[in-house]
């Protein structure tokens, strides 16, 4: 069987991390992330779909900004046991360097992340980024027997962990960091066109896509794993999941409750699609507390825009506005 590229894709705030840490488990399997190779920090070949020396130093300077911290260089459950960042370098150096002229993206990536689980002494590789589901038309053409696990979640409990995240890193101006850049205009689109893609990508290329729900992830574990192993054509010997597939967006173990705002924008931006996914629309009662909570939210739409967009740009750069039409059009 032709060597399949695997992916997990979808929602952020899904269980990826949790998966991805699982799957990582695995005694034949290295799962990482995130590169956001194909899509934030994509470089784009020239005409012939082609990368030049100078198309891959800009790559490998990319690659090597990124901290990999899903698997990498963290301690406990999920843990890569042999990879470094200065050991990936090393091998972005050497892929680099020996790799034939002109190369096509899907060469490259495909070397690149083999190498990787060759040091990690595993047989497969997955790579994890959630946006790059907006992207599978692309990774489709330079990949075409790429396979997605797509995870999916309920609108109003996204909308609650999204809002609420605490960052890569966990710190005080990681937190401020996604606190300035929320609106749940923002949130709704995500949550929309994500689930819009992951059918558009089901329909088009059913035999490369599963589709796998949040709530599966810790009402049926064991029985998605092995449905995710099979998908990828894996053997799900010897994988036993552990850790806790509920990441919290919340210290405390209480949930703070939606605003209205939350309710309202994600009602109108996704409302027939919440209905085609079969889940159910969340209706409130606003009272005047919740109306001015609205109409603030609307307000606050500049400010929003700004922040974003300054944000996406330190990321993107020229490809900002091509990144964030992706989830309006």
């Amino acid at each position: 069987m032709e060597e399949i590229p695997r992916f997990i894709v979808g929602l952020p705030r899904a269980g990826s991390t949790w998966l991805c840490r699982t799957l990582n488990c695995h005694q034949d399997i290295f799962a990482f992330g995130e590169t956001m190779y194909w899509g934030k920090r994509y470089t784009y070949p020239n005409s012939l779909g082609q990368y030049n020396y100078a198309s891959l130093r800009k790559v490998f300077n990319n690659l090597t900004s990124i901290d990999y911290e899903t698997t990498v260089g963290i301690q406990g459950y999920g843990n890569s046991q042999y990879l470094n960042r200065d050991r990936i370098v090393e091998i972005l150096t050497t892929v680099l360097t020996n790799i034939d002229l002109p190369t096509a993206p899907g060469t490259f990536f495909n070397d690149f992340c083999s190498l990787m689980a060759e040091a990690e002494q595993k047989k497969f590789w997955i790579e994890k980024t959630p946006h790059h589901i907006h992207y599978y038309d692309r990774i489709l053409n330079f990949l075409s027997n790429a396979h997605f696990i797509v995870l999916l979640r309920e609108p109003y409990s996204f909308i609650l962990s999204y809002k609420h995240q605490k960052g890569h890193k966990n710190t005080v101006e990681s937190r401020k960091r996604f606190k300035d850049r929320y609106h749940p205009i923002g949130c709704a689109l995500v949550w929309k066109r994500t689930c819009n893609k992951a059918h558009q990508l089901l329909k088009k290329h059913p035999e490369n896509c599963l589709i796998v729900d949040y709530s599966e992830l810790f009402s049926d574990t064991d029985n998605v794993l092995r449905k995710i192993l099979s998908f990828l054509h894996i053997s799900s010997d010897n994988l036993i999941a552990d850790g806790d597939p509920l990441f919290s967006s919340f210290d405390s173990g209480k949930k703070p409750k939606l605003q209205a705002r939350d309710i309202f924008w994600m009602n109108l931006i996704a409302g027939p699609e919440i209905r085609r996914m079969g889940y159910k629309i969340e209706i409130k009662k606003f009272n005047i507390v919740d109306i001015i909570d609205i109409i603030r939210s609307f307000l606050d739409i500049p400010l929003w825009i700004f922040r974003l967009i300054k944000d996406t740009r330190t990321i993107c750069g020229k490809t900002t506005f091509k990144y964030l039409f992706r989830y309006i059009s």
